[in-house]
């Protein structure tokens, strides 16, 4: 019979999980934010020229850009699989629009053409290219920000 003490593994032994912010916050944002690939993969660069081990989801995203390009058929083919899989290409990417135009024109329709919330939201909907819930949740953040005359 063979008995197994159970200890704390070293730390040698020990899953590491490497994070970046920066570059979590960059790879959230490729689909909407055609900058953020661009800052994405400064990070792969910066973290190379370190010689330093890349932050996993990073390795993730820039490995698996290659191998889902490399994968294409044509040379063609495979340059614009990998603009498109490391962001700089999409092909419906949502405008990215300022929460404080947004907010601004929200205001507008509520107070000089004297629309309900949902209405005002739709029309932004349509206006911006944008969900309602993000017209609503632009108008929040707006509404937040703002410091009127009588509040102060």
């Amino acid at each position: 019979m063979l008995w197994v003490r159970s200890r704390k593994p070293k730390p040698s032994q020990m899953a590491k999980l490497l994070v970046d912010l920066k570059a979590s916050h960059a790879l959230q944002r490729i689909e909407s934010d055609p900058d953020a690939a661009a800052e994405a993969l400064l990070l792969v660069a910066k973290y190379l020229r370190a010689r330093e081990e890349l932050p996993d989801d990073l390795v993730d995203w820039f490995a698996g850009a290659i191998e889902a390009s490399m994968a294409k058929r044509t040379k063609k083919e495979k340059e614009q699989a990998l603009l498109h899989e490391l962001g700089f290409r999409q092909l419906n990417r949502r405008k990215k629009d300022s929460w404080i135009r947004v907010g601004r024109r929200f205001e507008e329709l509520l107070y000089e053409e004297e629309l309900n919330q949902n209405q005002a939201a739709s029309a932004i909907a349509v206006e911006f290219g944008i969900d309602e819930s993000t017209a609503k949740r632009y108008w929040r953040d707006y509404r937040k920000a703002i410091v009127y005359e009588e509040d102060t």
